[in-house]
């Protein structure tokens, strides 16, 4: 992780610590979508991992 002067999170990392956090909190807030959906959207966050990952 790089930072800036003063230990200052760089403004890019911010926005991508604050997208990973609305991720989560959509996850948090879709408990009791039809099973199919939540399956759905797990494939395209791990689609997504795997993407980054490789």
């Amino acid at each position: 992780m790089k930072k800036k002067a003063k230990g200052a999170l760089s403004t890019v990392y911010a926005r991508l610590l604050a997208a990973a956090q609305r991720l989560l909190n959509m996850v948090k807030r879709i408990d009791g979508m039809p099973n199919k959906d939540m399956g759905k959207f797990a494939d395209q966050i791990n689609s997504l991992c795997d993407k980054w990952e490789a």
